[in-house]
């Protein structure tokens, strides 16, 4: 790969002023770097007796191409081959194309020193033809020294010479740090601008990289809130663990069994209960403070019932709790 660092590099001329290609006379835009030959086989009559032969028809079909953007090996035809499952390539052939100067891009009015986009150009000695599974009939540009997997369905079915002029065009663009194939450079073709394809792709690149560098910050905050959120709940529950558990005093039995009940329906677990000893009262985990209407509701079914109080409320509990066991 050469680096044009002059203004002139081997048949390549570096402009230092904008391309007028309508004074360039020999400028087009496009151009015929050979022939593919076709053969199309079909089968014709020679009488009922006498069977079928082969009938063959054959076309000659200029291959046109023009330079153009390209970030892969493949290079579409400017004007399109199709082959019908009948046709066949015979062989593609080289038309000599006299030699032209290939104008390369530099960043106009901008010092050497401080060029952001570097151009370099490597000659392309000759093309593959290649059939693509919708049977297309397209260029590439194979390395000499290597082989290249084609795609599902792809065929190589010949070879055309490139000629003189022939490059594919690479940039290093020094504020994405990004070296890219630009595209095909043919001779004697009017050249897209490659300076401004370049400085699209250094926006497009530029503002893809600030998206990503935006969702990673957005990630990383909720990161942050996250693990903020979960130290505050991790401090509260430690805090709440800390404080001691409110309770309800009693030596009513019956008033820590609806204690009981009280908060297994609320919070679906058996609240602690706790008693020092046999003649001190139960101490009931009482964090809602249900124990004082609990124990008056108690005492006043006490004294309604009288001695038969205790036996009644066992059978309101076991009432209750086979009410509960019947919607489970």
């Amino acid at each position: 790969m050469s680096t044009v660092t002059g203004n002139i590099a081997g048949n390549v001329v570096v402009p230092k002023a904008p391309i007028n290609n309508a004074a360039n006379p020999t400028s087009a835009s496009t151009i015929t770097l050979g022939f593919v030959a076709l053969q199309r086989v079909s089968k014709e009559s020679i009488g009922e007796s006498r069977g079928y032969r082969d009938r063959r028809m054959a076309k000659l079909v200029p291959i046109r191409v023009r330079s153009i953007s390209a970030d892969s090996a493949f290079i579409p035809l400017a004007k399109e081959i199709s082959l019908s499952t009948d046709v066949s390539v015979v062989e593609a052939t080289f038309r000599p194309v006299a030699k032209g100067e290939i104008v390369l891009p530099e960043e106009k009015g901008v010092d050497h020193s401080a060029q952001t986009l570097e151009f370099t150009f490597e000659r392309i000695p000759v093309l593959a033809l290649i059939k693509t599974r919708d049977s297309q009939l397209m260029l590439a540009n194979i390395d000499l020294d290597d082989e290249m997997q084609l795609p599902p369905n792809f065929e190589l079915v010949g070879v055309v010479a490139a000629p003189v002029g022939t490059h594919s065009l690479n940039v290093y663009d020094k504020k994405t740090d990004e070296l890219y194939l630009l595209g095909y450079v043919f001779p004697n073709t009017i050249q897209p601008d490659w300076v401004q394809l370049a400085l699209d792709r250094r926006e497009g690149v530029l503002a893809e990289r600030a998206a990503e560098r935006l969702e990673r910050e957005a990630e990383r905050r909720a990161e942050l809130e996250e693990t903020a959120h979960a130290k505050k709940a991790k401090l509260e529950t430690a805090a709440t663990l800390a404080k001691p558990v409110p309770t309800f005093a009693t030596s009513d039995k019956e008033v820590v069994y609806q204690l009981q009940e009280a908060y297994a329906a609320r919070y679906r677990r058996r609240v602690a209960v706790t008693r020092n000893a046999p003649d001190q009262p139960y101490l009931v985990e009482d964090p809602e403070n249900f124990g004082p209407s609990i124990s008056e509701k108690v005492a006043s079914g006490r004294e309604e019932l009288g001695p038969g109080a205790d036996a009644q409320f066992e059978r309101e509990r076991d009432a209750r709790e086979y009410a509960a066991s019947l919607q489970t």
